[in-house]
């Protein structure tokens, strides 16, 4: 990052017309030492944050003093060294990778496992590819779209991390780096200034709240179409155009201010066919990887056209085609599993996805306000931004960062994607937005008022970012104890079952084998609280019969997961009366048609047992005493269903598939209600 933000630097842009001079090495070192001083403080400050019993408001309340100190000390020295009389790239750069460490490493370092529940099935999908060797595309949508599948597979078995838990955590430090990097370059081409181009990079680490940059094919798809548009910016973009100049003209009698013309861009550093060529290469990866991706590309990329701005612009007709025939290749499959079209209500494509009636704790609903207006505030001041730049006749210069911040919320005229298009618009005009809101930073006159507001923007935005993006961490933290309990389901699971969830918010479809285990291919199905009859009352032996019913809707061969984030879940939403998923666990346990077929602190997994098999239990209850009850267990499984001294009688590692004997419970204790200690060793287990 700071290698970019120092060629940035460069050029007759970067410091307002003057290149800066080179001072003393020990002078740029000095002023870079407060962000190494910052990363110190804040490692130093993780020491003793315990995330095992996080409340409704999240991380932020759990992090110490320190921890703000050096964000702050980091946020306020980015924000300097990119006012600096004399600016120097690679000391802006090394204070935006400070705050990118600070802000989304944090987690990485608290947390064992990677955070988001999400997370874990694109971790299947990569150990599957990499167990197969190939795809398969009747197993679920991942497996028609796998170029990031693919690429992770070949790098987990380059490195020898053939389980990607073992570095998946630290994506997101990883993608946002990267992110902000391309940032840098694609706004350094249009607005010729190291500066703003430094500044629009600050400006969308602390406001990326959106969360999709972890280990996944939006990240991956999102950093590749930056660089896909740092390319065009670079090399095809025109200084002017007939489109351009009519909506100039039009603002021009609006406001009254002629508008400067655009800076004669200079010679492109490559050959037109090979610039086209990278784009077209990286186009084909993104086609192959996401989705959505390409279709955001190619309505950034149509406004510009629209703008007259792109030369060579056949290039994005066989951008087009490449897309269109990718969808048309998985057209059936898509229609009849998701719909190419939701509505074109906008207001309602904005809604978020309302499978269940959510009425959220305090922290959780104080979270997703200081995500909105965060939102709102960057939208709000990427407009009155332009409307600066407008009346300072900076308009025409600025006007391709305009058409690539407004082009994402063509979305929402067709797509809801799954409650995330307000999320997914977000995501792809904030670089843009940013890149506006730091060139009208920089044309404020006066250095102590550019510096101040500066600093105040900078804070103020990392300030709503803290709530949004770690104000649900209580959720979002997945206990070690759940991801082994899914990797040991995944593992061990017969063919052509179903794991029945008693709520949403587990680590589903860890494990390679995911693909045997029947049910809806979704993030939180199938689970017990999507049905109306156990939400909003008490449950107990009385719902038995109904478990039971929901399970065979899928599979005679079923398993029912109660764990600590679906407890969790259930409390912050207000799902379930005040105990209720315990109160069912505790009377699964003392079903005879159920048993303990894994457990562990964070995670238990019952097994329903088919009803031939209750007359056998009762008559071996009846000829055996319990305490001889395991040697007579025959060898196909009998009452606990595992053959002695097979694999299931070693305790289960992450990543690995073998687990320890799974003894049934003497007295269920019902899930608590907190995150358990990822440290804490497993509840003993008595045997029966």
């Amino acid at each position: 990052m700071s290698a970019v933000l120092e060629r940035v630097g460069e050029g007759p842009g970067s410091a307002h017309g003057a290149a800066p001079r080179a001072g003393p090495r020990l002078l740029a070192l000095g002023l870079a030492l407060p962000a190494v001083a910052a990363l110190v403080l804040w490692r130093l400050s993780l020491g003793g944050v315990d995330v095992s019993h996080l409340g409704s408001y999240g991380l932020p309340p759990a992090l110490p003093l320190a921890w703000y100190g050096a964000l702050l000390l980091a946020l306020v020295g980015a924000s300097l060294a990119i006012c600096a009389r004399c600016f120097r790239g690679w000391v802006a750069g090394v204070y935006i990778v400070a705050i990118v460490v600070i802000l989304y490493g944090s987690i990485a370092v608290l947390a064992s496992d990677p955070h988001y529940g999400w997370v874990y099935k694109h971790l299947g999908v990569t150990r599957l590819l990499e167990v197969t060797g190939r795809t398969n595309t009747s197993v679920d949508i991942y497996n028609r779209w796998p170029g990031f599948f693919a690429l992770a597979a070949i790098f987990s078995r380059v490195t020898g991390h053939l389980n990607p838990v073992t570095y998946a955590r630290w994506a997101e430090v990883v993608f946002v780096s990267i992110d902000v990097a391309l940032i840098a370059t694609a706004v350094k081409a249009v607005a010729r200034d190291g500066r703003i181009a430094a500044g629009a990079a600050l400006l969308f680490a602390v406001a990326n709240w959106v969360g999709q940059d972890y280990y996944s094919p939006q990240a991956f798809g999102f950093a590749l179409g930056l660089a896909l548009l740092a390319v065009i910016l670079r090399e095809l973009l025109l200084a002017s155009g007939r489109g351009e100049q009519r909506l100039v003209r039009a603002v021009e009698r609006r406001i009254r201010v002629a508008q400067l013309p655009a800076d004669q861009l200079g010679s492109p550093s490559w050959p037109p066919g090979v610039a086209i060529a990278v784009v077209l290469a990286l186009d084909a990866v993104i086609v192959g990887s996401h989705q959505l991706t390409p279709y955001m590309l190619l309505a950034q990329l149509s406004l510009l056209i629209l703008l007259r701005l792109l030369r060579s612009r056949w290039f994005v007709l066989v951008m087009a085609l490449m897309t269109f025939a990718y969808l048309l290749a998985n057209f059936t499959y898509i229609q009849h599993n998701f719909g190419l079209f939701t509505s074109i209500d906008p207001f309602n494509n904005v809604q978020h996805s309302a499978v269940y009636d959510q009425s959220p704790q305090s922290g959780v609903a104080f979270s997703a306000h200081s995500a909105q207006l965060l939102s709102a505030v960057v939208w709000i001041g990427a407009a009155i931004a332009t409307i600066f730049l407008a009346r300072r006749a900076l308009l025409r210069r600025a006007l391709p960062l305009v058409a690539l911040a407004a082009a994402p919320f063509a979305l929402i005229f067709g797509q809801s994607y799954g409650g995330e298009a307000s999320l997914r618009v977000a995501l792809f005009s904030f670089p843009w937005c940013a890149a506006l809101i730091s060139w009208a930073l920089a044309t404020v006159s006066g250095p102590l008022r550019k510096r101040a507001l500066t600093v105040g923007i900078v804070v103020a935005l990392a300030a709503l970012f803290i709530p949004a993006f770690l104000g649900e961490e209580e959720l979002n933290i997945m206990p070690g104890g759940e991801v082994q309990a899914s990797d040991w389901f995944y593992a061990h699971a017969p063919v052509g079952s179903v794991l029945m969830l008693a709520g949403p918010d587990f680590p589903a479809r860890y494990g390679p084998r995911y693909r045997v285990v029947v049910g809806p291919q979704s993030d939180d199905d199938p689970n017990l609280l999507r049905a109306n009859t156990f939400r909003h009352r008490p449950l107990g032996p009385a719902n038995i019969p109904d478990v039971i019913a929901v399970i065979k809707q899928y599979s005679n061969r079923g398993y029912l997961a109660f764990s600590t984030t679906e407890t969790t879940y259930a409390r912050v939403f207000r799902l379930t009366s005040p105990g209720a998923l315990g109160s069912l666990e505790q009377a699964v346990a003392h079903s005879r048609r159920f048993r303990l077929w894994y457990g562990d602190r964070d995670a238990r997994i019952y097994e329903l047992i088919p009803t031939r098999r209750i007359a056998q239990r009762a008559r071996l209850l009846r000829r055996h005493p319990p305490l001889r009850l395991y040697q007579a267990i025959p060898a196909h499984g009998g009452v606990l269903g595992i053959p002695r001294g097979s694999a299931a009688g070693r305790r289960p590692r992450a990543g690995r598939s073998t687990a320890r004997p799974v003894q049934r419970l003497s007295t269920p204790a019902s899930p608590p209600g907190g995150r358990s200690s990822r440290s804490t060793p497993p509840r003993s287990i008595s045997v029966e």
